[in-house]
């Protein structure tokens, strides 16, 4: 019985796995009730299962159908931007990067056209950049001032 060792492994979803329980526990004839008692979920939750069975089938419970989400406000090419101005030198006048500071300066030199500095920080969070930490930078060799070296050799 697939249900059962789908139950007996455990090694799906939370959701997969008490939907499994509840035609389990229909096939063996519980009520909507009984069935809320022991899986601790909303009637409304059991009817709905039991519905998307006899309309569907067994995948159609158990497999999620793939949801839209939100769309992204921010394309992979002003991402890469943001990268790139990680990688560069911080304006005049400071040592380093931080997050508000290229946030703003993303809005300033219009490399994306509106951005929040959470997502400024799981862009860096997401290329694993510290840019707060010099060494997790990556630079040219000319940027970080090695003598006899010019733009053309690199």
């Amino acid at each position: 019985m697939k249900l059962q060792s789908l139950v007996n492994r455990g090694e799906n979803k939370a959701r997969v796995l008490t939907r499994a329980r509840m035609l389990l526990l229909s096939e063996q004839g519980k009520t909507i009730v009984q069935i809320v008692d022991v899986l601790g979920v909303a009637p409304d939750t059991v009817q709905r299962t039991r519905t998307r069975y006899r309309e569907g089938g067994l995948e159609a419970v158990l497999l999620d159908k793939p949801r839209s989400g939100r769309p992204k406000k921010i394309t992979e090419q002003e991402i890469q931007r943001i990268v790139a101005l990680v990688c560069s030198h911080p304006p005049e006048g400071y040592a380093r990067w931080s997050i508000g500071l290229l946030t703003k300066e993303a809005m300033a030199r219009q490399l994306v056209n509106a951005i929040g500095e959470s997502t400024v920080g799981h862009i860096l969070r997401d290329h694993r950049l510290k840019p707060w930490r010099e060494k997790n930078v990556v630079r040219s060799k000319t940027e970080r001032g090695i003598s006899g070296v010019d733009d053309h050799q690199i």
